[in-house]
C-alpha cells in the first residue's frame, strides 16, 4: 500500500497549449529497459498535484516481478509556467518490500493535503483463515529545496491489518490499484478508494479509511454494488463524500458516506446511474476523476469520464468529456475535453488558485501517452452556467413578491430555497423548432404539433400531439434517471373543446422502456367530461363530469413516489400511491408526456380530438407532500412574471452554441414524504399552483 502525499498551493500558470503529451509509453519503456528497471507493464496511475509553485503531473509503472517483489516506479514532471514547459524527474522507485517507520496520524496530519496519491498491491490474498495479513505502505511524497531538483519519497507508516469482511461478507483478496485519496478537512482521515474481491470472485468498490487518529486503515461498513470498480473520491458538504464507481451493469453508480464509515448510501435521487458506460449502456467502463470546487463561491463538483461518439458509419470513439453538477438537482455537459481523433482513457483533473487542469490517457492501449490540458475555456463556461442556474432561481424566487403585498408580506416560508428545492426542470416560453428548452439547461422536450402561445405555453392540436421528456429515451446518459423512484412533475393545462370519442384523450402520463411503449400511469379526459386514470394500459377509474372545456386552467400532478404512482388534479387525488402500481416490477421509464403523446403511434376515433394548452412545466427529483398538492387553486390571483434580466437567455444561447460546436468538432432536501415541506402556508400553494404568466421584457 502506498500512498505519496503532495501539497495543493498556489502557482502562476501563463497562457498554455491546447494539448500537451508529456508521457509516453514506448518512450517510459525504452527508458527503463536503458536503465536496467525492466519491461513496464503500463501505466496504472495518473495524477495531478500543486506543490510549492509548480503543477506535478505523475504516472505509475509497474515492473521487475511479480507477487510480493513487485515494484512502483513513479514518475513525475514538472512545469512552473502551466504547461509551457515540463521538466523530467527521475523516476523513483518504491518496492512493496521497502521498511517504513509508524507515525502517528496526529503528527502526520500536520502534513496532510486533500489528495494523496495512493496504489494498492494486489499479492494480499486469503489464506485460508480468518486472520488478517499485515501489508501496506504511506509515504509522503514532496519538493527537494529547489522546485526543480525533483521529489523526494519519505517513508511514514507500513504493516497495515485489514479484515477480510466489508459490509457483513466474506472478502477472499484485494485487487491492485492506482487512485487518488484524500484526507477529510474535518477529522484529518485518510480516506482511500479501495477495491474488495468479495468470496464468489465478484469485485465491490469501497474505501478504506484512518480511525482513532491512528494511520492503520480500516474497511468502510459498506460496499458499491457487485462489479464496480476503479473508483474515485471527493469530499462534499456536511462531512459526506462522493464516490463515482463505473460498474458492469453499464452505468455509473454514486454512492454518499460518511467519513467516519458510519453511513453508506447509493444517491439513486440525484446522480447514480446517470452516466453510461457505452452508447448502449452496456460493459464496464473506465475510471474518471471527480474533484469539488469552490467557484463563485459556491460549491461544485467536476467529474471526467470517456464517452462514446460514433464516427463514420458503424465507428465509435471516445471522447473525455467534462460535466459540472451542484449534486443536488442540477447536471450540465461541459463538452468534450480531449483531441478529437485520438481515443480517450482514464483522467485526473486539478482545480487549484482558480485554474481547472486535466491529465488524460490517450490513443490506442499498445501506444498510449499522458496528455495535459488547461481547462481555461472550459471554466468560463462553467461559471455561465452556474449563472443561468442562479438567475432561472431567481426568476421562480419571485413568484412571492410578484403576487402583492399579501403573500409577500404575510408568509416567512416564501423565498426560493422552498419553490426552487428538487426543481430540476422547468419549461415555460422557451421553444426552438421541435424543441421546449429547458430553461435550467438541462433536458428539453419534444414538441409534436405544438405552437406557442400568448400564455407561454404551447397549444397542441389533432393526433399525435404534444410534447415528451425523455428519462431513459435520452440515450446513455440519462440526466433524469432519478425519475424510476421519486419525482414530481406539475403543469397548467386548458382543455379547449369536449372530445368525440368516450375513449379518452391521453394528456399526461409516463411510458415505459420497450416496443409496446407499455404506459405506466396516465391521464386521459373523456367526451363526458371525466377524468379517466389508465394504468398497464388498463383504464382503471373515471370521475364523472369533473372539468370544464376552455373557460378553467387545472394543475396536474404526475408523482412517483418510492416507485409507486398518484395522480392528482388541483392537488385533490385522481390515483394514490396506495392503490397505484410498482413501476419496479414493469421496468423502468423511457419518457414522460404532457399535453398528449407527441409521437406517430395515436390512431383511432379520438386521434383528432385534442385541443390543449399546455403552460409552465415544472419536474422536481422528490414527491411533493401532501399539503404541497392539497388546497383549491387561486383562480383570482394570477400571478405577473416579469422578466428583469434579459441576459439569461443570452447567456443561454452563448454556451448552448459553444456546447453545439465542441459536439460538431468531435439546503439538500430528499424526505420519503416531503414532510420537512408542510410548513408552507395556503398562499404559497396558491403561488405555486396558481396561473403563471410570463412577460418578457
Amino acid at each position: 500500500f502506498l500512498i505519496y502525499q503532495t501539497s495543493e498551493l498556489t502557482f502562476a500558470v501563463a497562457t498554455p497549449k491546447r494539448w500537451v503529451n508529456i508521457f509516453d509509453e514506448t518512450a517510459i519503456t525504452s527508458w527503463m529497459s536503458k536503465n536496467a528497471e525492466g519491461a513496464a507493464q503500463g501505466f496504472h496511475a495518473l495524477f495531478l498535484f500543486g506543490v510549492n509553485e509548480g503543477i506535478v503531473a505523475t504516472a505509475a509503472a509497474r515492473y521487475s516481478g511479480t507477487g510480493e517483489n513487485r515494484t512502483l516506479l513513479l514518475l513525475s514532471k514538472i512545469s512552473t509556467d502551466g504547461d509551457e514547459n515540463w521538466n523530467d524527474h527521475t523516476g523513483s522507485r518504491v518496492s512493496t518490500n521497502e521498511a517504513g517507520t509508524s507515525i502517528s496520524d496526529a503528527n502526520a496530519a500536520k502534513r496532510f493535503p486533500l489528495r494523496v496519491l495512493a496504489h494498492v498491491e494486489g499479492h494480499t490474498v486469503k489464506d485460508g483463515t480468518e486472520t488478517p495479513k499485515e501489508f501496506g505502505f504511506v509515504t509522503e511524497i514532496e519538493s527537494s529545496e529547489g522546485l526543480n531538483q525533483g521529489l523526494q519519497i519519505l517513508p511514514l507508516a507500513r504493516n497495515f491489518s485489514i479484515a477480510y469482511t466489508v459490509a457483513g461478507e466474506s472478502l477472499n483478496g484485494y485487487l491492485a490499484f492506482a487512485t487518488t485519496a484524500i484526507v477529510t478537512e474535518n477529522d484529518k482521515r485518510f480516506v482511500v478508494p479501495f477495491q474488495a474481491i468479495k468470496a464468489n470472485g465478484r469485485i465491490v468498490s469501497t474505501v478504506i479509511h484512518s480511525e482513532n487518529h491512528k494511520v492503520a486503515l480500516t474497511l468502510h461498513n459498506g460496499a458499491s454494488a457487485e462489479g464496480c470498480r476503479d473508483p474515485a473520491i471527493a469530499p462534499w458538504e456536511g462531512g459526506k463524500l462522493l464516490m463515482v464507481t463505473p460498474c458492469d451493469d453499464g452505468y455509473r453508480r454514486v454512492y454518499e458516506f460518511t467519513e467516519d464509515g458510519r453511513t453508506w448510501t447509493e444517491a439513486l435521487g440525484t446522480l447514480s446511474r446517470v452516466w453510461g458506460n457505452s452508447l448502449s449502456r452496456t460493459g464496464s467502463g473506465v475510471r474518471g476523476d471527480v474533484v469539488t470546487a469552490s467557484i463563485e463561491e459556491k460549491q461544485v463538483m467536476l467529474f471526467t469520464h470517456p464517452m462514446q461518439h460514433r464516427t463514420g458509419v458503424n465507428g465509435v470513439t471516445d471522447l473525455l468529456h467534462l460535466w459540472l453538477t451542484d449534486t443536488k438537482k442540477h447536471i450540465f455537459d461541459i463538452g468534450p475535453i480531449s483531441e478529437v481523433d485520438k481515443a480517450a482513457g482514464v483522467s485526473s483533473l486539478l482545480y487549484t488558485n482558480g485554474k481547472l487542469f486535466s491529465l488524460y490517457e490517450s490513443g490506442a492501449s499498445a501506444a498510449r501517452s499522458l496528455v495535459f490540458t488547461s481547462l481555461t475555456e472550459e471554466l468560463a463556461r462553467i461559471k455561465q452556467v452556474m449563472k443561468i442556474w442562479e438567475e432561472v432561481d431567481k426568476r421562480v424566487s419571485q413568484l412571492c413578491s410578484s403576487s402583492g403585498g399579501n403573500a409577500a408580506s404575510s408568509n416567512e416560508s416564501c423565498h426560493t430555497n422552498t419553490l426552487t428545492a428538487g426543481l430540476v426542470g422547468y419549461l415555460a416560453g422557451n421553444l426552438s423548432g421541435s424543441q421546449w428548452k429547458d430553461e435550467y439547461l438541462g433536458v428539453n422536450a419534444t414538441i409534436a404539433k405544438g405552437e406557442k402561445t400568448s400564455a407561454n405555453g404551447v397549444r397542441f392540436k389533432g393526433a399525435a400531439a404534444g410534447a415528451h421528456w425523455p428519462v431513459g429515451k435520452q440515450g446513455p446518459n440519462q440526466l433524469y434517471h432519478f425519475a424510476n423512484y421519486n419525482f414530481t412533475l406539475l403543469a397548467t393545462v386548458t382543455i379547449h373543446t369536449i372530445p368525440k370519442s368516450h375513449h379518452g384523450v391521453p394528456l399526461m402520463g409516463m411510458k415505459l422502456n420497450g416496443h409496446t411503449s407499455t404506459g405506466l400511469v396516465e391521464l386521459l379526459y373523456d367526451n363526458n367530461q371525466s377524468w379517466k386514470v389508465v394504468y398497464k394500459n388498463t383504464a382503471t377509474k373515471t370521475q364523472e363530469r369533473s372539468w370544464e372545456p376552455d373557460t378553467t386552467q387545472y394543475q396536474l400532478a404526475l408523482m412517483l413516489r418510492n416507485g409507486k404512482a398518484a395522480l392528482y388534479v388541483d392537488g385533490q387525488p385522481l390515483l394514490t400511491e396506495n392503490n397505484g402500481v410498482q413501476r419496479d416490477t414493469m421496468g423502468e421509464i423511457s419518457h414522460l408526456y404532457i399535453g398528449g403523446l407527441g409521437s406517430g403511434t395515436e390512431v383511432g376515433e379520438n386521434a383528432n380530438d385534442r385541443d390543449v394548452t399546455v403552460s409552465n412545466v415544472l419536474l422536481y427529483n422528490r414527491p411533493l407532500s401532501s399539503f404541497e398538492l392539497m388546497g383549491p387553486l387561486s383562480k383570482q390571483n394570477t400571478v405577473q412574471f416579469v422578466l428583469t434580466d434579459s441576459a439569461v437567455h443570452s447567456d443561454d444561447k452563448k454556451v448552448m452554441e459553444h456546447k453545439n460546436t465542441k459536439k460538431n468538432a468531435f439546503e439538500k432536501i430528499h424526505t420519503a414524504d416531503g414532510s420537512v415541506y408542510d410548513h408552507l402556508s395556503s398562499v404559497l400553494l396558491q403561488l405555486l399552483f396558481g396561473l403563471w404568466i410570463f412577460a418578457v421584457l
